[in-house]
């Protein structure tokens, strides 16, 4: 078949699909779901079809000079409509992100750290497992800095937005006081604004800080006002620009995650991710919409790869700090010590109030039996808490770590039949006691669950 033949019965097949693409763009879904290929073949054809379209005004102007130059000539003039704007718009794209990426400041030695700490970070409230959680919650480096005895005070608010003042926003400050009791408290987990990522070892830092505040190092917190003159450590997420909707030659908006150390007012140190989209080269057009529902079409654009750095690593850079938590920078074994300790004495003493961070101990607990094992004189404990009517988590107890003989077995099923008859009315825990009671060790069997 002649070359003179095949494009036009090309462009005729392309530009028919491309209409049906562009016109029932639901059929694109419908051939991914049933074949895949179907779909695939009508997502691409506008593609194809406009490059088809751009290869015949080149093919046919030089057809005259033979056939070998005509398809050259249309080969070029493809490439260079679908590659030169692309790479002009990444251009200045990258431009821009380069031009955010000099703001930043590297210290030329370390900056020492001040007992007095004020983290700000864009607004936000989400609730996390049921815990009301906001900029103001103690995150994970909040409570770093404090059990570390890095700061005696860490103060939590809300970044202004740009041109506000800092100094006079509603803030919470935390403090470590040793008490005999401490008031209750709900640790956040992982309280963090969302796509802000950590580096730190969030469970180990929750797991100490419990131990500790069961121990009388308590966490206090107070309302105050951020000052002007604060040392601030400021986590900023800005977006600038707008993504380009639709089929427009433009620069993809641009992403920026920067941490600031700040004293006086003035910014001391700065460390910054800043990241945009690159038009794909050569250009291509894309099926686009919400879920499963296509109702419009943009250039295909890519995110270049970049490594995520963490929080922890920007601010060892700045400071030379690596957090250790103490006494509670126990690792390993040695924590789990502590925290079995934390636990006896809970269960010995039924005068204790116990409350959300009790009931965090003793989930620690299930998590650590869960991945060590459970020895004899873990079973009898298990028994003890789930006879104290003061603990009511028993979704996750983890009855499938015991030995199926474990000679304490029997005390434990005697102590889920007590408890369940004390709770006769309370089908939630009625329904977890017996979900243990089915999935407890048979010393009859070889495995760990009834047949």
């Amino acid at each position: 078949m002649k070359p003179s033949f095949t494009l036009p019965l090309l462009l005729l097949m392309t530009g028919f699909l491309s209409v049906l693409a562009i016109s029932f763009p639901v059929l694109i879904v419908i051939g991914l779901i049933s074949l895949i290929v179907p779909g695939l073949i009508l997502a691409f054809a506008p593609t194809i079809f406009a490059y088809l379209c751009i290869f015949s005004l080149g093919y046919y102007s030089l057809l005259r000079r033979g056939q070998l130059a005509a398809c050259l000539g249309g080969a070029l003039l493809a490439l260079a409509a679908g590659a030169l704007p692309a790479l002009w718009v990444n251009h200045q794209t990258n431009a821009v992100v380069k031009a955010l990426e000099h703001k930043d400041r590297q210290p030329v030695e370390g900056i020492a750290l001040p007992a007095a700490i004020t983290i700000m970070q864009p607004a936000f409230a989400k609730r996390n497992n049921g815990i009301e959680d906001s900029e103001t919650s103690c995150d994970d480096l909040c409570l770093t800095l404090l059990y570390s005895g890095m700061a005696r005070h860490v103060t939590m608010a809300a970044t202004p937005a740009q041109g506000r003042p800092i100094g006079g926003r509603p803030a919470v400050r935390y403090s470590i006081d040793k008490r005999t009791a401490c008031p209750d408290i709900r640790l956040v987990p992982a309280s963090r604004w969302p796509g802000w990522p950590s580096d730190l070892p969030f469970a180990s830092i929750m797991q100490t800080v419990r131990i500790r505040i069961s121990a009388g190092e308590c966490l206090i917190a107070n309302p105050v006002t951020v000052r002007h003159d604060d040392f601030l450590i400021v986590r900023q997420d800005e977006k600038l620009g707008a993504r380009p909707g639709d089929l427009k030659l433009a620069p993809s908006q641009v992403s920026v995650r920067s941490l600031e150390l700040r004293n006086n007012g003035k910014i001391i140190s700065r460390a910054s991710d800043v990241r945009s989209e690159m038009l794909a080269v050569p250009l291509s057009a894309t099926p686009s919409g919400v879920g499963m529902s296509l109702d419009h079409w943009e250039w295909s654009r890519r995110n270049p790869p970049k490594e995520t750095v963490g929080e922890m690593k920007w601010l060892q850079r700045m400071t030379g700090w690596k957090p250790a938590l103490k006494s509670a920078g126990l690792k390993g074994d040695a924590l789990d010590m502590k925290l079995v300790d934390r636990i006896d004495i809970m269960l010995s003493n039924k005068s204790l109030l116990v409350g959300a961070i009790s009931d965090g101990l003793i989930e620690d607990y299930y998590a650590t039996l869960r991945s060590k094992g459970a020895d004899r004189i873990d079973t009898k404990r298990l028994a003890a808490i789930i006879k104290d009517e003061r603990f009511g988590q028993f979704w996750f107890v983890p009855v499938r770590a015991i030995k199926a003989d474990d000679p304490n077995l029997p005390a434990l099923r005697d102590a889920i039949s007590v408890r369940m008859r004390k709770d006769r009315d309370d089908r939630e825990i009625r329904r977890a006691l017996g979900s243990l009671l089915e999935n407890m060790p048979d010393a009859k069997s070889d495995g760990h669950r009834r047949d």
